[in-house]
């Protein structure tokens, strides 16, 4: 119960801000509550999903079906396309006193 309640605050945060909004997508995946640590306000999240591809990152809960308009933490390409937009963004500093691996920035 207390799961049900976190799941629906998340989603409604989340349709909120913009981040997810309800789909007709054919396909979708149950969701999975997963904890983790604080980190670049949800950095995944400044990266909007390419458009029309949107359908894709579909998941369900059991008040509704919801798709992706930023990109969400478990996608196969996630952590990569991440890291080369950090790279591009801080290419001044890294070498210097920078580094950037994955979702961490070292300084």
């Amino acid at each position: 119960m207390a799961e049900t309640k976190e799941l629906q605050k998340q989603v409604d945060e989340l349709l909120a801000k913009g981040h997810v909004r309800e789909s007709m997508s054919p396909c979708a995946v149950p969701v999975l509550l997963v904890p983790k640590k604080d980190d670049l306000k949800s950095g995944y999240h400044q990266i909007r999903m390419k458009k029309g591809d949107e359908w894709k990152t579909a998941f369900k809960t059991k008040d509704g079906l919801y798709e992706w308009l930023v990109m969400p933490f478990g996608l196969t390409n996630a952590p990569s396309i991440f890291m080369r937009l950090m790279n591009h963004v801080l290419r001044a500093f890294i070498g210097k006193f920078m580094v950037v691996y994955f979702d961490d920035i070292l300084v």
